[in-house]
């Protein structure tokens, strides 16, 4: 999609990502060629799964649990040594 210069919207909801894809009619059978190469070739094993299940944990570690402390963390006292 790239290479045809196609943009791409990201839409990121707390538990949702939808990614939309835009292209120009003339190019409507290499992007159906793409999508169905991709969609052919998912793998569902236990330990791709099991892959990203660390990568959503860790995304909600970085950008929720820690978002919390965000501002304790940028109001926190400096120490200085005595």
């Amino acid at each position: 999609m790239k290479a045809a210069a196609v943009p791409t919207t990201l839409t990121r909801v707390y538990d949702f990502t939808e990614y939309v894809d835009t292209a120009p009619v003339s190019e409507l059978d290499p992007v159906l060629w793409l999508e169905a190469d991709r969609l052919k070739s998912l793998d569902f094993a236990p330990e791709h799964l099991e892959n990203q299940r660390k990568v959503v944990e860790e995304e909600v570690r970085v950008n929720v649990a820690e978002r919390a402390l965000r501002p304790l963390l940028r109001h926190r006292p400096s120490r200085q040594s005595v």
